[in-house]
């Protein structure tokens, strides 16, 4: 399928050809200030470092789980079953944006299950290298992520704030990720910092999803850790 363009915004279409190859382009709820203020009294989770081994070399990036944690759980999780390895980046527009995590290669494929957006207020696409999630619309998120590779006009950095959720941030290896050709692949990725205590707090979540991966993929994951299994 091929990408069409709106406004010479490279691979934005009514299909959200930008960041999905099949999916409608929509836009997420932005958390109330009630939400926001739920947060706040939340514990504070550290942030964690990842390396994202690839063909061209290694992208290091740190995520936010305090403030994107179910994104940052799932993206962990998946990492740590090993879901990412050998993935190609399937999506890539030079001067804006590399994707993969498609099980499929085609822009079409997830992990089974579909998660709700997190927008925080905090986070913008003004920054280089921003780690956020591909998605169909409002609560769409599954596997497929982002990087971004270029700086962004204004407008376009206001259409992808509080559409798509952001989670991390490159910080080393920007040179990498504008080396990256459509087809290249995730080698692997390494987990730098404990993840406990977010998976702890997302026990519920992870369980679910890790159903639903065992049932569609089996062994080709390694196993999850029996807390995060279904009894």
């Amino acid at each position: 399928m091929e990408f069409s363009r709106v406004n010479s915004f490279p691979a934005q279409s009514a299909y959200c050809e930008f960041f999905s190859a099949q999916f409608s382009l929509g836009f997420a709820t932005v958390a109330t200030e009630g939400d926001l203020q739920t947060q706040r009294f939340k514990k504070m989770l550290n942030d964690i470092r990842i390396v994202i081994h690839t063909a061209k070399g290694d992208i290091e990036a740190t995520l936010f789980p305090s403030k994107a944690p179910v994104t940052t759980a799932n993206f962990l999780n998946l990492a740590s079953r090993k879901f990412y390895d050998e993935l190609t980046f399937h999506r890539v527009v030079p001067r804006f944006v590399i994707q993969g995590g498609d099980p499929l290669g085609s822009g079409s494929g997830g992990p089974g299950y579909r998660f709700e957006n997190e927008v925080h207020p905090t986070l913008s696409h003004l920054n280089v290298g921003v780690l956020a999630m591909a998605n169909a619309g409002p609560n769409t998120n599954g596997s497929q992520f982002y990087v971004t590779i270029d700086s962004l006009k204004q407008e376009h950095v206001k259409m992808l704030d509080g559409s798509y959720s952001i989670f991390g941030q490159v910080t080393k290896g920007l040179d990498v990720t504008t080396k990256i050709s459509q087809g290249d692949k995730i080698r692997s990725i390494d987990v730098l910092d404990s993840a406990d205590e977010l998976f702890a707090e997302q026990k519920t979540r992870l369980k679910e999803w890790n159903k639903i991966l065992d049932q569609k993929f089996g062994k080709k994951l390694i196993a999850a850790p029996a807390s995060q299994q279904n009894d």
